[in-house]
């Protein structure tokens, strides 16, 4: 006589194989991609200045790099490096002036780069608001955003900010980041692709007659006429067609657009023809006797 199973242990046993099957659909699922996600307004940077700058020889204008001296993450992934470039610009500067007068200094920090090439807008102060400059490196450090030490006085009249003044900047306004193309593989493919780009050289390759082979280096790339795209450096161009000689050049060729519009020269051994049509008939002469023809039609013609 079989034993039934406790109602107990089935509900026990059925909830085990319930769970052992959602475990192994978990783990059978795709990872879900990298959402999008954002460089939230305020963000701190801290970064400090590349060069001297001084109200004596400043102008209005001259741009300020700097330097990120800290990762910025977001949800764990690098948007801006360690190193990365900062700009700023010098928006007012007035040397030292007679009867006392000291020297005008101002300078608005503009935007940081990220790790894709992309730049996000800055301010200098924390807060955004409505009224005043948010974007003076000056006035941030009036308001204690850094030692005011940082501020030298030449001979009590002339302003300077010395390199290497370390101070805060802050993201101004959310900005949207891709997270999937700025982690390392994504990076290297877009880097590996704009440096092809940047290397590349277009050329036009045409031939009369067309259809003759173009060899690169010793490839074959296609037949006239046709574009081509090689990378920068040293080439061997020829063109082959047959009953004609082979054309062939070395060039150097550095990211410029280049145009080739080949004469072939007949080699003499065959009755290689070209095509001479018009209204009235279509036939074909021989390369070597079209100049012979041209002169015998001109000796034909009435005189004038």
């Amino acid at each position: 006589m079989r034993k039934r199973c406790s109602p107990v242990f089935v509900c026990i046993l059925t909830l085990l194989l319930m769970g052992s099957m959602q475990a192994q659909d978990a783990d059978s699922a795709p990872a879900a991609p990298l959402a999008s996600a954002k460089l939230a307004d305020g963000t701190p940077i801290r970064m400090r200045t590349c060069r001297n700058v001084s109200s004596a020889d400043a102008r209005a204008g001259d741009l300020l790099n700097l330097e990120v001296l800290d990762e910025v993450k977001v949800d764990d992934t690098v948007v801006i490096a360690k190193g990365a470039t900062g700009m700023a610009i010098v928006t007012a500067a007035e040397p030292k002036k007679m009867m006392g007068r000291g020297g005008k200094l101002d300078i608005g920090i503009d935007s940081v780069k990220l790790v894709d090439g992309q730049k996000a807008a800055l301010r200098a102060v924390k807060q955004s608001t409505p009224n005043g400059n948010q974007s003076s490196i000056v006035t941030a450090m009036a308001a204690g955003n850094i030692s005011s030490a940082a501020l030298v006085f030449v001979h009590g009249k002339d302003i300077t900010i010395p390199q290497g003044t370390e101070f805060v900047a802050y993201v101004n306004g959310d900005m949207p980041v891709d997270l999937a193309n700025l982690q390392p593989s994504a990076l290297q493919a877009k880097a590996a692709a704009t440096s092809f780009a940047n290397s590349a050289t277009e050329m036009y390759v045409s031939s009369f007659p067309d259809s003759a082979e173009i060899q690169i280096d010793g490839k074959f790339v296609g037949t006239t006429p046709s574009d081509i795209v090689v990378r920068s450096g040293q080439h061997t161009v020829a063109l082959r067609l047959a009953g004609f000689k082979t054309w062939r050049r070395t060039i150097a060729t550095s990211g410029e657009k280049l145009n080739f519009k080949v004469r072939m020269e007949q080699d003499g051994t065959n009755g290689s023809t070209v095509s001479n049509c018009s209204k009235t008939d279509c036939t074909d002469i021989p390369l070597g006797d079209i100049a012979k023809q041209k002169k015998a039609t001109e000796n034909q013609l009435p005189p004038q």
